[in-house]
C-alpha cells in the first residue's frame, strides 16, 4: 500500500485492476491479492536468478525445480530456503543453491548432511548463494564458492569480515576438510565491482 502513494505505481495498480474487471473477474473487496517482498530480498532473487541463467546456458540441467507457484490465483516467485539446482559439467556436477543452511555439527549429523559448522552450539550459517562442485557420486563437494547479495553501496568492514569467515567455519564433517575457497559480495549497480576474498 505504501507504493500506491507514488504516481507510477498507482497507475500500474489501476491498470491491473482495470484489466481484471474487464475480464469480469470479481475481486474480494475490490482488492488485488498480492504479496509484498522487501527490496533486499528481491535483489537476492535477482542475483540468484542471474547466476542460474548463466548456468542454464552453459551446462546441462539435471533437474528443474519449480520457481513459480500459484497462491490464491496469484503467480508468485518464491525461492524457498535450500532450493537447489543441479547441472552436469565436464566430468563434474555443479550445484547452485539459494540460502543453503549449514547446521551445527550435532544437527547436521542428525540430518545426515555431509557439511556443517564444526561447532556443537554455533548458529546455522545461511549464505544467500552457494555454488558447489562435486566429483561423480561424491557426498560432499571438493570445491565451493559463497556469494552474498548485499543491497547496499556502503559495505562496512565488519560485514565483510563476517562473510570472509564463512570458509573457515564450514567443514566436511567426516574429514574436517574445508571445501569453500572463495567468498564474493555482490553490491547493486553496474558501476560497483564485486568484493572477493582472494
Amino acid at each position: 500500500q505504501i507504493f500506491l502513494n507514488r504516481t507510477s505505481y498507482r497507475a500500474a495498480y489501476t491498470a491491473i485492476v482495470s484489466f481484471l474487471r474487464r475480464g469480469r473477474l470479481v475481486l474480494d473487496e475490490g482488492k488485488v491479492p498480492m504479496r509484498l517482498k522487501g527490496t533486499a530480498q528481491l535483489y537476492e532473487y535477482y542475483v540468484f536468478l542471474t547466476i542460474l541463467d548463466y548456468f542454464r546456458r552453459r551446462a546441462t540441467p539435471l533437474d528443474e525445480p519449480r520457481l513459480v507457484r500459484t497462491t490464491r490465483d496469484v503467480f508468485t516467485l518464491d525461492l524457498s530456503e535450500g532450493a537447489e539446482f543441479r547441472f552436469a559439467g565436464r566430468s563434474v556436477e555443479l550445484r547452485l543453491a539459494y540460502e543453503k543452511k549449514f547446521l551445527a555439527r550435532p544437527e547436521a549429523e542428525a540430518a545426515g548432511r555431509p557439511l556443517g559448522r564444526d561447532e556443537p552450539h554455533g548458529r546455522a550459517l545461511v549464505p544467500v548463494v552457494v555454488v558447489e562442485v562435486y566429483q561423480p557420486r561424491a557426498r560432499a563437494p571438493f570445491f565451493g564458492v559463497i556469494l552474498d547479495a548485499e543491497f547496499s553501496r556502503r559495505v562496512g568492514e565488519a560485514r565483510w569480515s563476517s562473510l570472509t569467515d564463512y570458509p573457515s567455519l564450514i567443514f566436511e564433517l567426516s574429514t574436517g576438510r574445508q571445501p569453500f575457497r572463495q567468498v564474493w559480495l555482490v553490491p547493486p549497480g553496474s558501476d560497483e565491482r564485486p568484493w572477493c576474498s582472494l
